[in-house]
C-alpha cells in the first residue's frame, strides 16, 4: 500500500514538472554563423579603436548608439583603466588565423544575440557587441527573389554558356551540378547572398558595444576595500561636522540676549558728546486724601450755607437734604 502511494506521488510530481517544461517558451533568435559573428565583433572593435580625435567627438555628439557606446567604452578603458595598447584583430578579420570559439561567448535572446570576445591587451578586455535582427535584410532579399526567380536564373546560366559557344540544355546543367555535388538551389541562394553582401546587408545588425576591463579577484577586493574606506570616512567627517555645529548651539542664546548699547556708550565709542534729553515736568504730588466722613460733612455744610445765602431760596427742612454719594471729578 505504501509503495502504491509513493509511486502515485512520484507520478504526480513528474507530471507537474512535465507541464512546467511545456509551458516555458523558448526564446528564438535569427540564424547566424558563430565564426562569422565573432569575426564581425572583432572587425567592429578595430574600426573604432583608433579613430581620430575630431571623429571621436563627432561620434560622441552625433553618432549612432553603436558609435557612441564603442568610442566611450574604448576611451574609458584607456583613461580610467590605463590601457594604452590593444590587441590587433586584423589576422582574425582577414581569416589568416581561425577564431577559437571556446574563447567566445554567445548570449541569445528574443531577436538578439550578444557576442563577447577577449582582447588580450596589457590586461584582458572584454568586447561585447549586441546584434539584432535586421528587417532591411529580409526586405531586400524578398525583392531580389522577386526580381530574379529560379527559372530566370537557370535561363541566364544557359544563355551565358551559349554565349561562350557551349550548347547545353537544362537537364545537362542539373546533371553537371549533381556530379560536382552541387544543387541549382544552392547556387541561386549563393547569388542572392552575394548581391546582399554587395549592399552590405546581413541578417543581423550591431546596435551596441560594451568594453570592460577584466580584473582579478585580489584587485576587485582591494578596490572594494578602498571604496568602503572612502565611503565610511566621508560619513564620519560629516557626522563630526554636524556634532560641532550642534555643540556651538549653546552659545546662540547668549548672543541673542546681548544687552544693546546705551546712547552714552555709543557716544563714548564714537567720540561724540551725547545730546541731553529735555527734562520732563515733575509730576505734582497728589493731594492727601481726606477721610470719607469728614469730606461728606464739609461738602454738606457748604451746600447748606449756599442755600441760606441765596435770595428767594427756602429750605423747608434741613433734614430732607441727604448726600448719597460723592464722586471725584478728574
Amino acid at each position: 500500500m505504501k509503495k502504491n502511494k509513493i509511486l502515485l506521488i512520484v507520478s504526480l510530481l513528474a507530471m507537474m514538472f512535465a507541464f512546467a517544461g511545456c509551458t516555458e517558451e523558448k526564446k528564438e533568435t535569427f540564424d547566424y554563423d558563430k565564426q562569422e559573428l565573432a569575426i564581425s565583433t572583432m572587425e567592429l572593435f578595430d574600426t573604432y579603436v583608433d579613430v581620430p580625435v575630431d571623429m571621436e567627438k563627432y561620434f560622441l555628439n552625433s553618432g549612432t548608439d553603436l558609435e557612441k557606446s564603442a568610442v566611450q567604452g574604448i576611451s574609458q578603458a584607456r583613461n580610467n583603466d590605463h590601457i594604452e595598447t590593444f590587441e590587433d584583430f586584423t589576422p582574425y578579420v582577414d581569416k589568416q588565423v581561425e577564431v577559437n570559439l571556446d574563447d567566445v561567448s554567445f548570449e541569445e535572446g528574443e531577436n538578439y544575440v550578444t557576442v563577447t570576445v577577449i582582447n588580450h591587451a596589457e590586461r584582458d578586455v572584454e568586447v561585447s557587441v549586441k546584434y539584432e535582427e535586421n528587417d532591411e535584410y529580409y526586405i531586400e532579399k524578398a525583392r531580389l527573389q522577386a526580381d530574379m526567380d529560379l527559372d530566370a536564373y537557370i535561363e541566364n546560366i544557359i544563355f551565358s554558356m551559349q554565349q561562350m559557344g557551349s550548347e547545353i540544355s537544362e537537364e545537362e546543367i542539373y546533371a553537371t551540378l549533381e556530379a560536382q555535388g552541387l544543387n541549382i538551389l544552392d547556387l541561386y541562394d549563393e547569388e542572392i547572398e552575394n548581391q546582399l553582401s554587395w549592399k552590405e546587408l546581413k541578417p543581423y545588425k550591431p546596435v551596441e558595444m560594451v568594453v570592460n576591463v577584466v580584473y582579478g579577484n585580489k584587485e576587485l577586493v582591494k578596490q572594494a576595500g578602498m571604496n568602503t574606506l572612502i565611503g565610511m570616512g566621508t560619513v564620519f567627517i560629516v557626522l563630526i561636522f554636524i556634532s560641532f555645529i550642534i555643540s556651538m548651539m549653546k552659545f546662540l542664546p547668549a548672543l541673542l540676549a546681548k544687552k544693546p548699547k546705551l546712547p552714552e556708550e555709543k557716544a563714548v565709542a564714537t567720540g561724540k558728546a551725547p545730546v541731553p534729553a529735555p527734562a520732563a515736568a515733575a509730576p505734582s504730588a497728589p493731594a492727601e486724601p481726606m477721610a470719607d466722613q469728614a469730606l461728606v460733612a464739609v461738602i454738606t455744610a457748604a451746600i447748606y450755607a449756599s442755600m441760606e445765602s441765596t435770595p428767594g431760596a427756602t429750605c423747608a427742612s434741613k433734614d430732607r437734604l441727604v448726600v448719597r454719594s460723592i464722586k471725584r471729578v478728574k
